[in-house]
């Protein structure tokens, strides 16, 4: 007889392990890691099924008829702060490498009052987070950053050509209000997603309609202190029948962020802003002045305001079904702090302007999901994407501005099919992407706008750039036993063109850059569980990097260094080795994990100093740029580099009610051939909460610690900012703060937290923004019950 098996899922179709069912005469059963439980004799026909899991709503359901599988969902427990969730398991076509995973619920998020979707992870403690400015957040995964993670976004890839190399703040554009969960994957990804997933994955997957009929409607109002910060949140749903409807809508408003005051490291002045810089406009013309800032511990010019906007519309069954995903993020100029605050030769202010242009992203995709007859689950995801990117630059005292735009345009599609054979879960599809880059500049006037004719380097080549890959993967899972296996490979093949126009004061020995290659990639899972409570797992992989147009066509000056174009680069490879396991104790109240990694890349694209030759034959090794005088430096493969690292967790749950969380993070990366530290490691980090539920409240403390980065540690160049931080290096730091939560009706939730209490001035590695000082955070929810 066919065995009969049950699948547990959240709101957004991901497995819930360790969900309890429980039948009529209190026999109970545990799911497994991938969500599935195999009913036996024990539970019998006609029973009435109860299932429940920490941090989701109980169901009650019929027993399904004999040998035919069922799915249950849960819904996401609108008060508990329901705990990260760390699991070793996920979809096979979306996970057949990842070995450690986070996942943070939509209750947790809510309760977070993130300031984007970026600094909300720290809460996971597993996730560092660089800022250079408030409007941003650039997340670290086992010392890969930027373009050498991946950001994926309901299924699509939010990786694009310009993604850069240094620190990013594209994650802003993704609204942390409307997701359902979002899910970390440490470790290489490239199997599952193709390029650039060396260092792992970060997955936010949104709020779809739910399926039962009716309407329902909920709203969001936060404040945060530290930024005189005002939040809005709004959405509305409805199904009827086979048609399901979602609207969202967030707005966010910052203030300039004040720092700590506290100031245990010693040093009095660091990160202090003593000035302002005021504009004046008469007529054509500016007037710049430094006034004095009447609190230096606020920091001028971070402020920003922000609009998500969120619409789904879906038609079909849970088995078959179709769903349009719109999404369109906006923003006002995002001024770059840690370009603000350098200091002319005079002492002054070097910058009068220095913004990021309203950050713009649109999304829309289209998903049609079903079991095919001969095939499987078949999920075909079509999308479309623009990115509008700008800077805009004015040194302090000049009437004219340095204005650069970008817009790129993504296409894309993914056919994904899974399937039972033989006792092997499998997995395979194709995957499509195309990329379209244009970018220009000009100098304008700054007090009317009005574009002069003195010319401006583009960021990106003037003539024109595009970027595309097509891939295929395969992969499969059994069990044998106590025994489970996971294999996966994919093919991926990828262009890039990229057209040099000529441009006063930049002269190259190259008009073009072109490649077309191919990559193969792999992975190896295997995992040992003698009993459900503790298990062993060890996982082999291979991931790639293609080199981007920001890569090979990026004019970018900072620091004294310029970096101009490449001709010749190669994929970054990459091959990681990992390790770990999983106990809980035999009452449930202990659990530990760990890993241990060890990660070789190859082929590492980093800025080198260089010279040009003119095309009179004179040698060239220093170009203007933003008015500056710079050393050039292109980007180049070289040698190989070690990264080596791990990742400790410990839960215990009290007699009392109380549950406990520890997390610890170690991270080394240095040049394989002469020790070089890399850059983007940060310090050990991790964060300890200890979290109370009761019926009607629920209280979380916690304490957020990262460790000292000497001085020795920095990398080279200046993607680590060595001049944000002090003249030994970052000096560690601890937070400590808390947040309650209670319910004031059946549908009206109230939260109200502090964050970094004793009020401590500090940065985190890297960052060129002073971290929040003592935060005071208020919210209300509106939501229905049930």
């Amino acid at each position: 007889m066919q065995a009969q098996v049950i699948e547990i899922q959240d709101e957004a179709g991901n497995p819930v392990p360790a969900a309890v069912i429980q039948n009529d005469a209190g026999v109970a059963r545990m799911t497994d890691f991938d969500g599935r439980i195999v009913l036996d004799s024990l539970i019998r026909e006609g029973d009435t099924l109860k299932v429940r899991s920490l941090g989701y709503g109980s169901r009650s359901v019929a027993m399904p008829q004999p040998n035919l599988d069922m799915q249950i969902q849960l819904s996401t427990e609108s008060v508990a702060l329901s705990e990260v969730v760390v699991s070793s398991v996920q979809p096979l076509r979306e996970m057949a490498s990842a070995t450690t995973v986070n996942r943070m619920s939509a209750s947790e998020i809510t309760q977070e009052v993130p300031s984007n979707a970026a600094t909300l992870l720290w809460r996971s403690g597993q996730v560092h987070v660089q800022q250079s400015q408030q409007g941003g957040g650039s997340p670290v995964l086992r010392g890969f950053e930027a373009n050498r993670i991946l950001l994926v976004v309901d299924g699509v890839r939010m990786n694009n050509a310009i993604y850069r190399s240094g620190h990013l703040q594209n994650a802003m554009t993704v609204d942390p209000f409307v997701l359902a969960t979002t899910e970390v994957l440490h470790g290489a990804g490239s199997v599952q997603f193709g390029s650039d997933a060396l260092g792992g994955v970060i997955h936010y997957r949104t709020r779809s309609p739910r399926w039962d009929d009716g309407s329902r409607a909920r709203g969001q109002l936060g404040w945060s202190s530290a930024g005189r910060s005002p939040v809005f949140h709004a959405d509305a749903e409805a199904t009827r029948g086979k048609w399901g409807f979602l609207t969202s809508v967030t707005h966010r408003r910052f203030g300039d962020l004040r720092m700590g005051r506290w100031r245990p490291h010693g040093d009095s002045l660091w990160g202090q802003v003593p000035y302002q810089v005021i504009t004046n406009v008469a007529g054509t013309e500016v007037v710049d002045s430094a006034g004095i800032n009447p609190d230096p511990h606020v920091q001028w010019g971070t402020g920003y305001d922000q609009t998500d906007v969120l619409q789904k519309v879906r038609y079909g069954t849970k088995w078959q079904h179709v769903e349009l995903n719109l999404q369109h993020s906006t923003s006002s100029n995002v001024p770059r702090f840690d370009r603000l605050n350098d200091l002319a030769s005079d002492g002054g202010p070097k910058w009068a302007q220095w913004d990021y242009g309203p950050q713009r992203r649109t999304l829309l995709s289209a998903r049609f999901r079903s079991p095919v007859r001969f095939l499987g689950n078949v999920s075909l995801t079509t999308a479309w994407q623009q990115v509008d990117e700008s800077r805009l630059k004015s040194r302090f005292g000049s009437q004219d501005r340095e204005v650069q735009e970008e817009r790129v345009t993504v296409a894309s599609a993914s056919l994904d099919i899974d399937r039972v054979i033989r006792r092997w879960q499998t997995a395979y599809g194709i995957q499509w992407s195309s990329n379209t880059v244009g970018s220009n500049a000009w100098m304008e006037r700054r007090a009317d706008g009005l574009r002069l004719d003195t010319p401006a380097l583009t960021r990106y080549p003037n003539g024109g750039s595009n970027m595309g890959s097509l891939a295929a993967y395969a992969s499969g899972s059994r069990r044998w036993n106590h025994w489970s296996l996971k294999c996966a490979g994919r093919y991926n093949r990828g262009w890039l063109g990229a057209d040099f126009l000529p441009q006063s004061g930049l002269e190259l020995p190259f008009n073009q850059v072109s490649y077309n290659r191919g990559a193969l990639t792999g992975s190896t899972t295997l995992r040992w569980s003698p009993i459900s409570r503790m298990g062993l797992h060890s996982s082999l992989s291979t991931a790639f990097r293609n080199p981007n147009v920001d890569d090979v066509g990026k004019v970018r000056a900072k620091d004294g260094f310029a970096v101009l174009p490449a001709d010749d680069l190669k994929p970054e490879r990459l091959l990681s080795a990992e390790l770990g396991g999983h106990w809980r104790s035999a009452n449930g109240r202990w659990s530990a994990m760990a890993s241990g990694f060890l990660t070789g890349l190859r082929d590492a694209i980093v800025p080198v100093d260089t010279a040009l030759t003119s095309s009179s034959g004179a040698t060239i090794s220093t170009i203007v740029v933003e008015g500056d005088t710079n050393l050039i430096q292109v980007n180049a493969n070289i040698g190989r580099a070690t990264i080596s690292g791990s990742q400790w967790e410990v839960q215990h749950r009290l007699e009392s009610g109380w549950r406990l969380r520890a997390t610890a993070n170690f991270t080394r990366g240095q040049a394989a051939d002469d020790g070089t530290p890399l850059s983007h490691i940060p310090p050990m980090f991790g964060r300890f909460s200890a979290e109370r539920s009761w019926e009607w409240l629920t209280v979380e403390t916690h304490c957020l610690w990262s460790g000292r980065k000497a001085l020795e540690g920095y990398g080279p160049g200046s993607t680590d900012n060595l001049a944000e931080s002090l003249p030994d290096g970052n000096p560690g730091w601890w937070t400590v703060g808390t947040d309650f939560q209670g319910r004031l009706t059946e549908r009206t939730t109230v939260s109200f937290g502090v964050h970094n209490i004793l009020d401590r001035h500090y940065k985190v590695f890297a960052s060129g923004i002073s971290a929040a000082g003592r935060d005071f955070r208020f919210g209300i929810r509106w939501a229905p019950a049930g």
